[in-house]
């Protein structure tokens, strides 16, 4: 996947930009606080990811600007693609729009698995130091570029999980029936299942592939290994889970995604 150009208007201090990449290697030079970060978190943008820096469209607009616009060419295996994504605001309406090939999109989320992104900053540090949370979300968006239709399983479980919280917090004030929750709570453990086993899978493989380069690296004196190891997967096999808590048709894409990954 080889991205051939790149335009921004009205992003951050980017002033009116049009870029030609090199096919192979491109590096960005230039003083402190010139915009090289500004063109990484742009095309990071265009892969249908939220800003590394957790900024708000707004946020993200040159100052005297109400917008921006960012175009991008590239290249996959099997033809020519366009991307493009627009932000307008004004006093009366604010608006975004995500096209591919010319194409509307209904959200930048469906730009998942197109173009294909790895970007590391500072803040990836914590992928080792951190807490649990940075190393699951880690493992979401890596298979989200692999498998699109993931992204959408763990936005689901997310608003479930909220709904669930909601109903527990009323039953508790007497304002819902209890008995509600076992309707939350089978959907949540279909849905968790299915998302622990491909972050499962995924890591398994991503562990194999690390350790050869780690290994190569220190020369062969340090091992690497690493896991994600969720809580229904500590004293069962994740094979065991699969068959047992999955019904057929989630089993079925599951083990057709665990392949892919």
């Amino acid at each position: 996947m080889i991205i051939t150009s790149f335009s921004s208007k009205g992003f951050r201090n980017l002033k009116d930009i049009n870029i030609d990449l090199h096919p192979r290697l491109n590096v960005l030079c230039g003083k402190n606080a010139q915009g090289k970060t500004n063109i990484l978190e742009a095309i990071w943008l265009c892969s249908g990811e939220k800003s590394f820096r957790s900024a708000k469209d707004r946020e993200m607009t040159a100052i005297g600007s109400n917008g921006y616009s960012l175009s991008l060419d590239f290249k996959d295996k099997q033809r020519e693609q366009h991307i493009n994504i627009s932000f307008c605001e004004d006093v009366h309406i604010k608006s975004k729009k995500v096209t591919l090939n010319g194409v509307a999109l209904r959200a930048p989320s469906a730009l998942f698995g197109e173009l294909r992104c790895v970007v590391f900053t500072p803040e990836d540090l914590s992928l080792s130091k951190g807490s649990p949370e940075n190393r699951r979300r880690f493992a979401d968006i890596s298979i989200s570029q692999i498998k699109r239709s993931y992204r959408a399983v763990t936005e689901k479980y997310r608003r479930l999980n909220d709904q669930r919280s909601f109903q527990l917090k009323a039953a508790a004030a007497g304002k819902a029936d209890a008995a509600l929750l076992d309707v939350w709570d089978s959907q949540l453990s279909q849905m968790g299942a299915y998302i622990s086993m491909l972050r499962y899978h995924y890591c398994k493989k991503l562990s194999r592939t690390a350790s050869v380069l780690f290994n190569e690296i220190s020369g062969g004196t340090e091992e690497l290994r690493f896991a994600i190891i969720p809580p229904c997967l500590t004293a069962l096999k994740a094979e065991w889970i699969t068959r047992a808590t999955l019904p057929p048709n989630i089993l079925k894409s599951s083990k057709s995604a665990a392949r892919r990954i």
